[in-house]
């Protein structure tokens, strides 16, 4: 017999992430995104939680609407082998899929010649790889007759195959979990160390960072003040300025006041001090730009234009470090497990883990500033 106090909360924690999940997919198609490759990992993720959390939620109703009856809640049969069966390819799609997102940011942040925007075979190759593991494992159980009735809502592997749950689930989580946070303390310290501080913000385009703007436009003046740094090999930092309505009196900015975006992506040489690039004599052009002002210039917004899609990509953070945090007490329940009976009060905290849903779905409200694509096409 299920507990109640196990069963509730369970259902609850289900219904939410359905709900939510719901909700995200009509959203989605009513008020579509910007087309960019994080969409598709994340549509990804979330038609594998609301796969997940409509089957625990009908298997859930299905068990406290049989409490008061005498006898097992959950038996084995059909109905018990299609819940444990979807329940395993649906769980095990969503580990999968989170190890995808990490892998994705990691290979966004670390390599230069990640393709940002690969084409739609690519794209449809990656979201394929996370669902390849759970149909296999699926199959293995159903075809080794091990669903049943477990301490949940739910039918999955039953407790007696103990090494058949950790070679077919449990390890493959704990694989995730463990590089998940690997990954993202790497990105953390390899971002602080490479970049500085680089700002994260929603799509709508307020980031905060400590480099400050490259270039200027005014829009009332129609004047265009753009102004670069070039390393050279001996590493000299030479001002240029482009100002085509400034007069040649102007005062040039001091070097110390402007942070190249080109200068923020590439290794860190030893720069001058202050006063030495103060000393340095500004070469000031007026009309055509020289060839290396135009190179220049185009490797800058390469540059800015690989700083925001980095921005975007990390937007997939909050994914995976909710999956972990949500997952906590399940895997601690897993740990207590290994060496008896868990708790109840532990078994009852395993309801996070239908949480995780929910919480995609907020993340991707907030992440993809929903709101304001609605108040954008209602008014």
């Amino acid at each position: 017999m299920v507990p109640l106090e196990v069963a509730i909360p369970t259902f609850v924690c289900s219904c939410l992430s359905f709900l939510a999940s719901s909700v995200f997919a009509v959203f989605y198609f009513l008020y579509p995104p910007e087309r960019h490759f994080r969409q598709a990992l994340i549509v990804n993720l979330l038609v594998a939680d609301w796969i997940n959390s409509l089957n625990n939620s009908i298997s859930g109703a299905y068990v406290l609407s049989r409490v008061s009856r005498p006898g097992p809640e959950l038996t084995r049969g059909p109905g018990c082998y299609a819940n444990g069966y979807i329940g395993q390819f649906s769980v095990q799609a969503i580990d999968f899929n989170i190890l995808v997102i990490s892998l994705s940011v990691l290979l966004t942040v670390r390599s230069p010649r990640f393709v940002i925007e690969p084409p739609w075979w690519q794209v449809a190759c990656v979201c394929a790889l996370p669902w390849i593991p759970p149909i296999i494992t699926a199959n293995v159980a159903l075809g080794l007759d091990l669903y049943g009735p477990v301490s949940g809502n739910w039918c999955w592997i039953q407790a007696k195959y103990f090494g058949l749950r950790y070679a077919l689930t449990h390890g493959w989580r704990v694989l995730v979990f463990v590089t998940t946070i690997a990954i993202y303390t790497y990105v953390y310290i390899y971002l602080m160390r490479a970049y500085g501080r680089l700002g994260v913000g929603s799509t709508n385009g307020t980031y905060t960072t400590s480099a400050h703007r490259l270039g200027t436009i005014d829009d009332k003046s129609g004047s265009y003040n753009e102004h670069h740094h070039i390393r050279v090999r001996s590493s000299i930092t030479t001002t240029v300025a482009h100002n085509q309505d400034t007069p040649r009196g102007s005062k040039e900015p001091n070097l110390c006041e402007e942070e190249s975006e080109v200068g923020s992506f590439v290794s860190h040489q030893k720069r001058p001090s202050c006063s030495a690039a103060s000393d340095t004599v500004p070469l000031g052009f007026v009309g055509h730009s020289s060839p290396a002002t135009a190179n220049t210039r185009i490797s800058s917004a390469a540059a800015r234009r690989r700083k925001q899609e980095v921005r975007k990509m990390l937007l997939l953070n909050g994914y995976p470090i909710l999956y972990v945090i949500l997952w906590i007490p399940g895997m601690t329940t897993r740990i207590w497990e290994a060496f008896g009976k868990a708790p109840l009060w532990l078994q009852g905290m395993q309801a996070t883990t239908q949480l995780v849903g929910f919480a995609n779905a907020l993340t991707y409200a907030y992440n993809e500033q929903l709101l304001q694509r609605i108040r954008q096409t209602s008014g």
